[in-house]
């Protein structure tokens, strides 16, 4: 008797399949109400976009067989989404696009097929930060830059990607130590709150003083080159 109401009032006696009246509707227990199903639906949503952000990271790392691709990269945003937090940072603090900015043992031209899908396909903002701690977080277009990616740097300022936007990071340099046939760790370079064509800079300027060739550093300082000219494009004055 305490449940009557939660089951419709449906007597003890068994129902005569021969009656007219229908079954009153189930518990009321079991049936969610919409706020109920909208936070679940919320909950589904962000839990599809971790493990695809998982997913993905994977393939970035550079661990993955095959590495990162584009036809991967939609594999798995297919999968789990259609409805993904492609803009928003996953609990890592990590980004979407940022990621695949950060591939490892990859071509320019697969970050750059990438990162034009997730933009032009799955609305990826291009001025996105991640926020994986105080001490790290970073847009894009830093890390193309930084990293000497030419290509992806002019796509992301054609897309509107700022100039402006800071990013705090630390980055391994592209050239190796030397040093008596000993393994040594490799050289990085830190910089906190600075633009992307500050932090290419240092970059350059460390990777000169490290012994780099300049046939090696074309792509960083072309990369450097074309954030002067938007740099100027814009008004702001560079040095």
């Amino acid at each position: 008797s305490v449940l009557k109401e939660d089951y419709g009032g449906i007597s003890t006696d068994h129902h005569d399949p021969n009656s007219s009246s229908p079954l009153k509707r189930a518990s009321k227990r079991l049936k969610k109400t919409l706020v109920q199903q909208v936070q679940s639906a919320h909950k589904l949503i962000i839990d599809n976009t971790e493990i695809a952000y998982f997913y993905i990271s994977e393939l970035c790392s550079g661990q993955s067989a095959g590495g990162l691709t584009k036809p991967k990269m939609c594999k798995i945003i297919d999968e789990y989404g259609p409805h993904l937090r492609i803009n928003e940072v996953v609990s890592s603090g990590g980004l979407f696009l940022v990621e695949l900015c950060r591939a490892r043992n990859i071509t320019e031209s697969i970050v750059l097929r990438c990162v034009k899908e997730l933009i032009e396909h799955y609305h990826a903002r291009p001025d996105g930060r991640t926020d994986e701690s105080n001490n790290s977080q970073l847009t894009a277009l830093c890390v193309v830059a930084v990293r000497g990616m030419p290509k992806v740097v002019l796509y992301l300022l054609k897309k509107g990607a700022s100039i402006h936007s800071r990013s705090s990071g630390r980055f391994r340099l592209h050239t190796q130590p030397g040093g008596n046939g000993r393994a040594r760790k490799s050289p990085s370079l830190r910089c906190d709150n600075a633009t992307p064509l500050e932090f290419a800079s240092e970059m350059l300027d460390a990777e000169t003083s490290a012994g780099a060739k300049s046939s090696d550093l074309k792509g960083l300082n072309r990369c450097i080159q074309q954030l002067k000219e938007a740099a100027v494009s814009d008004g702001q004055v560079t040095t």
